[in-house]
């Protein structure tokens, strides 16, 4: 999972360390014009936000994302009217501050996962298994040693099983902007997860759409299901 965060690392620096100790991806943006660029091109599944927002920028203009992600609000100690007026602008959580990190990277995992109809951490696609809390996968029962970004590609794909998805896409989710590397990369971890889930390829398959991406196929529909 990518977090877009609007702010600064030093602002929530403890939150930062708990999210990046469970492996969340974040990208952290505090420039109105590099922040609509990330809401238009970037991969995120959760926007977090503490109130103070860019000029010109509102949080209706936040929870009308074009990736449906959505939007969380952190404060401290909010007063009842306050919460009711940012949920009526399109907020679809609101924290406190005070609350334990652990509790708010909970809060928000859950509330990512929600966007993309998996409630539980447990996803299942057939014979797959991922438990997006631990960010592990197995496959009839086996655990899958599989090197971080590797997962995330997995889990990316995973999380919109039947949709095509570029390269491009990968690139800003895996990478979020950063350090990006050359896009072929991804061949090299497509054809490593399909190595992975070689025993199970008769139900579940990644396809290459030469020129245009990959698409994660469940072949037997009767077995997609995620833990309700």
């Amino acid at each position: 999972m990518r977090y877009l965060i609007i702010g600064h690392p030093a602002d929530m620096p403890t939150l930062d360390a708990a999210l990046r100790a469970n492996g969340t991806l974040l990208s952290w943006q505090n420039a109105a014009d590099a922040l609509r660029e990330f809401l238009t091109l970037g991969q995120y599944d959760l926007i977090l936000t503490d109130g103070r927002l860019p000029a010109g920028l509102s949080l209706a203009e936040l929870a009308r994302n074009p990736r449906h992600a959505a939007l969380a609000l952190r404060a401290t100690a909010p007063e009842p009217a306050q919460v009711a007026d940012w949920l009526g602008h399109g907020v679809d959580m609101v924290l406190d501050a005070r609350a334990p990190q652990d509790e708010t990277a909970a809060r928000l995992a859950a509330l990512a996962r929600r966007a993309h109809g998996a409630p539980q951490p447990d996803l299942a696609l057939g014979p797959l298994r991922i438990d997006l809390q631990q960010r592990r996968a197995q496959v009839l029962g086996a655990a899958l040693s599989l090197p971080p970004k590797t997962y995330e590609v997995l889990e990316y794909l995973a999380l919109r099983p039947g949709q095509l998805i570029s390269r491009d896409m990968l690139t800003t989710h895996v990478y979020g902007f950063e350090d990006e590397p050359d896009p072929r990369i991804f061949d090299v971890y497509i054809c490593n997860l399909r190595a992975a889930l070689d025993q199970i390829a008769e139900s579940l398959q990644i396809d290459t759409i030469r020129g245009c991406g990959y698409r994660l196929t469940l072949l037997d529909p009767a077995t997609d299901a995620c833990a309700a």
